[in-house]
This record gives C-alpha cells, structure tokens and sequence, in this order.
C-alpha cells in the first residue's frame, strides 16, 4: 500500500515520466540484479551461436564492472569459466572458476565449474574434491553424483598414466643427452636415432618450440646422414610446430639446397633472415644460392637473347684474328709505321720477342 502511494506520489511530480519513475523505483529498491540483463542476454546469444570468445569477453567486462553486485559477479564469472570450457581452455576455464570461488567458497555452481575445467586438464583427483563440495551443497544434483562416480572410476587410471608420463619423461631426457652428445663425437645415424627416439617420448608439457628445436636437432643429424629429403620432412614439420623459429627455416633451406631446389631454399633463407637479421649461416648461404636462382628464372626468350650475344661475339674475335692473319700474309711481316712496340726497350718497329737487346751476346773470354 505504501509502496503505491509512492508510485502516485511520483507520477504527481513527474507527470511526463511516470512510467520511467516507477521502474527506476523499482530497480533502485529491489531489482538491482536486473542491470546487466542486456549484457547477460547478448552473453546468451553469442554462446548460443557458438562464439564462445566473444561471449567469454562480454561476461568478463561484467564481472570486472565496479558496479556489479556479488551475485552478477558470481554469475558471470561462472559463464567465463563455461565459455572457456567449450573451446577447450581448461586452464582459463579453472582461472574463472576459482576468481568465482573466492567471493563464495562453497558456490555450488563456481565448484561444478571447476570440477569440468580440472577434469579437462585431466586433475581427476582435484575435480572429485570440488565435485563432492558441490555435492555437499546440493545433494539432490544427479547430475553432479553421476560426474563424481564417473571421476572416481578414472582417477586410478589417471594415476596409473602419470606414473608412465613421469617414466616417459625420464627416458625423454635421456635420448635427447644421447643425441647430442652422438652429434658431438661425429655419429649422425646414431643421433638422429636417439632424436627420434626422444621425440616418441615427448611429455605432454613439452611446448611447440621445444618440440620444434628437437626437430631441428633431427633434421641436422639426418642431414649430415646423407639423407636430405628425410631432412628437409623434419624441418617441415618443425615450422609446422612453430613457424616463428628462424632455425627451422634455415634447416629447411640447407636440406633444400643439397637437393637442388634453389627456389624452395631461397623462399626459406629469405624467411628466416627475415626473423633473424643477424643469422650468419643463412645470409651466406643466400649469397650462394641468389644467383642460382637468377640464372633459373630466365626465360626462354633470355637465354636465346643470351646465346646470341655470345655467338656475335665470338664471330667477332674471329674476324679480328682472320683480319690480322690476312695482313700479315699479304704485307710480311710488321715494321716500324705499323706501330709495334717491345715493352722491353720501348721502342717501336719489332716486339718484345725480336728485341735486339736481347739477344743473347758471347760471353767474354775467361
């Protein structure tokens, strides 16, 4: 009853705007909730539609609005954490999760969330504890209880799979000392081997970089193998794990150079110095193979241009020396006015090889 003598107190002073007054009255006194549903709703629409990016961006902006009471809070930090889930980026997804979980410890909600992002990551042993914490909190989720029966079944296995992970990255490290140490003493089959070797063994936090360094390390060994086609598949793939490695590139150009394809290790060389200005071997290297390619990329119509140019000129050093035979034969031999010099005596009128002065002289008598 109070409340709509409000109302009609209001629409007395704001006859022009009653409607207006009365849901800024109602929104200041018990729907505070209700001031992010249009961005919760365009939230709704782009995970609906699969973007799951921008949905995650527009939940962030209202978690980290200074306005947002704890309960818009929770619920958007609950959805970034869903919308990372469903690309697959657990880690994110747990991020979110727990940012949630610190403004309430026992949401029920932020704990399943958690539990999906732990259980992505494969930390079956911590998605039970948050399952059974959410299960505390709402008993009667079946959905929640057939998650937790299904994680308590896995976890074994989990357990069981990181002792072989940890065996594995054992005997990773190991091959890949061998392989070095292989490369070192000049036994490239054998490195090349240990290589691929470590490369079977590789852990799972074993990054793009690293696995395209180990790559490399095996295209060089095959390489100095004698065999560049298995080298030049290994840098392929190195810049297929991490394009941004200059050295990848670079193995690529030497194992294409070897085989004679001076324009595929060109575009390589060119690539890497792009990434590396100041890498020594790959501008040498290009120095080498510049003019190779250059002589590929004439045309037809070049190289005939080219042949001809060649062919004038030889028929042009062929009319000199017949010119020159032709005199000779018709005058004798050359004489002072047709300007023959010896650089012996600097006089004109006979070469070097008639010069007077050297001729040999009779020794005096002892």
């Amino acid at each position: 009853m109070n409340s709509k003598r409000a109302d009609n107190r209001a629409a007395a002073f704001f006859p022009l705007s009653s409607s207006y007054f009365f849901h800024l009255y109602e929104y200041t006194a018990q729907h505070r909730h209700t001031m992010f549903d249009a961005e919760f709703q365009k939230g709704t629409e782009l995970f609906a539609a699969h973007r799951y990016y921008a949905a995650a961006q527009v939940y962030a902006a209202i978690a980290a609005d200074s306005k947002v009471r704890k309960e818009d809070q929770l619920r958007a930090l609950n959805n970034v954490s869903g919308c990372y889930a469903a690309v697959k980026q657990y880690q994110k997804a747990l991020d979110a999760a727990l940012a949630a979980l610190r403004l309430e410890a026992e949401h029920p909600r932020a704990l399943s969330r958690a539990a999906t992002a732990c259980e992505g990551l494969q930390r079956y042993d911590e998605a039970i504890l948050y399952l059974e914490r959410a299960l505390r909190q709402d008993p009667t989720n079946g959905s929640i209880a057939a998650t937790l029966a299904k994680l308590r079944q896995l976890a074994p296995r989990s357990r069981a799979k990181a002792a072989a992970t940890s065996n594995d990255a054992f005997y990773y490290e190991k091959s890949l000392q061998k392989g070095k140490e292989a490369m070192q003493d000049g036994q490239y089959a054998e490195a090349a081997r240990q290589f691929s070797k470590a490369l079977s063994l590789a852990p799972a936090t074993c990054t793009a970089r690293d696995r395209a360094v180990l790559l490399c390390n095996l295209s060089a060994a095959r390489f100095r193998s004698a065999d560049a086609a298995a080298s030049a598949d290994d840098a392929r793939e190195a810049i297929a794990r991490d394009a941004t490695y200059a050295r990848a590139h670079y193995r690529l150009a030497v194992a294409e150079h070897k085989l004679k394809h001076f324009e595929v290790a060109e575009e390589a060389l060119r690539t890497c110095l792009a990434m590396d200005a100041t890498h020594v071997e790959a501008a040498a290297l290009l120095r080498e193979v510049a003019p190779l390619v250059k002589e590929l990329r004439k045309t037809a119509e070049e190289r005939t241009a080219e042949k001809a140019r060649h062919a004038a000129e030889v028929r042009e050093q062929q009319l000199d020396q017949d010119c020159a035979k032709a005199f000779a034969s018709a005058f004798g031999p050359a004489h002072a006015n047709t300007f023959v010099y010896c650089n012996y005596c600097n006089e004109s009128g006979h070469t070097r090889a008639t010069c007077p002065m050297l001729r040999k002289r009779p020794r005096p008598p002892q």
